[in-house]
């Protein structure tokens, strides 16, 4: 009797085994605090290790109100939009970042004023905006600039930047802002700094100086049907923050968005898309944006006009 309760115990652990063991991660697992902002979005996984990998990504979107609040996650040998085999784009050649930030390099050791130098490529006329933060997020200097570039090689920026901290040191991020003649941001570079209130400045070297995003799709001014946009590209991330891809209208209301996580700060390609709903011929600009790690703010904004059709 004792033998046969035995096996019954085997056969009921087992049964459990086999029917719970592959439905999958339970519905009531622990949500992922996504930022607000990330409506109907979202989420990637991406992993790369060299220049010429393709990011592993994962994509869920919501509708309405459903919002997904679960992270999944994919084994990395069944990533669902990786390139097949044999048809992964070539890198192309390293274009130049549209905004060149020369001096001072990432870490560099500043006291007041700090010396910039950069060539800023401004597109459309509009304002260009030199700004030093502190590391709390506290605007420290601001320079408000019109620039119009007549080449690929841009306008050369050679200004002094005077600020104030009370503390013997801390970080801070000088930027460099682009905006359009409708007042969007068009680009933004930003760079560390060590700040001083006194103390003799250590100039680093420049940081990277080609565009840190290259599409291979959409194309600059490409036309979009069929309410989806198909995204293909390289990133080489500054941090593991959140990597944000947003169509806006020109007055800057959102049109779709999708939100990436790159695993590494390795350069990698990626593939996604994003969901869109026009009821005309609308010109867009499509965004692809990382925040700071260290400071409150933007780290980095990419963009390019495209346009969308129903």
């Amino acid at each position: 009797m004792r033998q046969r309760t035995g096996y019954r115990h085997i056969l009921i652990i087992t049964w459990l085994v086999l029917t719970t063991g592959c439905q999958g991660p339970s519905q009531n697992s622990a949500p992922t605090p996504w930022p607000a902002d990330y409506l109907p979005s979202v989420i990637a996984m991406t992993a790369g290790a060299d220049a010429t990998s393709t990011a592993n990504a994962l994509d869920i979107t919501g509708l309405g109100n459903a919002i997904p609040t679960d992270t999944a996650v994919l084994p990395a040998t069944e990533p669902p939009y990786i390139l097949p085999a044999g048809t992964s784009t070539p890198s192309p050649e390293p274009l130049p970042a549209v905004i060149r930030i020369l001096a001072p390099g990432p870490l560099s050791r500043e006291s007041s004023p700090l010396n910039l130098r950069a060539y800023v490529v401004t597109g459309e006329a509009g304002n260009t905006r030199v700004e030093l933060l502190g590391e709390d997020g506290r605007l420290l200097a601001r320079k408000v600039m019109r620039l119009t570039s007549r080449s690929s090689e841009g306008v050369y920026v050679s200004i002094k930047i005077p600020f104030e901290i009370e503390a013997a040191a801390e970080l801070g991020r000088l930027q460099i802002i682009t905006e359009d003649r409708s007042g969007q941001i068009h680009a933004q570079m930003s760079v560390h700094l060590l700040l001083l209130s006194v103390g003799n400045d250590e100039i680093n070297p420049p940081g990277s100086l080609v565009e840190r995003c290259f599409l291979f799709e959409p194309l600059p001014g490409a036309s979009v049907s069929g309410g989806t946009l198909a995204i293909r590209g390289e990133m080489q991330p500054f941090n593991t923050q959140p990597v944000i891809l947003e169509l806006l209208d020109q007055y800057g209301n959102n049109l779709g968005i999708r939100g990436l996580t790159f695993l590494s700060i390795d350069k990698q390609e990626f593939m996604t898309t994003i969901p869109y709903k026009v009821s005309q011929p609308t010109e867009a600009r499509l965004v692809i944006r990382q925040g700071d790690n260290r400071i409150a703010g933007l780290m980095y904004l990419y963009s390019q006009k495209i346009l969308l059709n129903p």
